[in-house]
């Protein structure tokens, strides 16, 4: 659903997205999908969340975390 309503450019989902990337017990692919849609549809008070997770201890996550905040910054630059 998460993805759903990025490809749709739903901001609607940003809360359950913030909630589910910072929940450390949440299963990895479903932050991974929340941090995808920050990185996406994000606005400028998500990159202390995006920079936060750059270093979870999930690889997995902070991997996804790393290039969906340059992704975040990017759209924030307006490129």
């Amino acid at each position: 659903a998460m993805q759903v309503a990025r490809a749709a450019g739903d901001e609607s989902v940003l809360d359950a997205a913030r909630r589910l990337a910072a929940d450390k017990d949440a299963l990895a692919r479903l932050r991974m999908s929340s941090i995808g849609a920050l990185g996406e549809l994000g606005v400028e008070t998500d990159v202390e969340l995006l920079t936060r997770l750059t270093s979870d201890p999930e690889k997995r996550v902070s991997r996804v975390a790393k290039h969906n905040l340059e992704r975040l910054k990017r759209k924030l630059a307006g490129q």
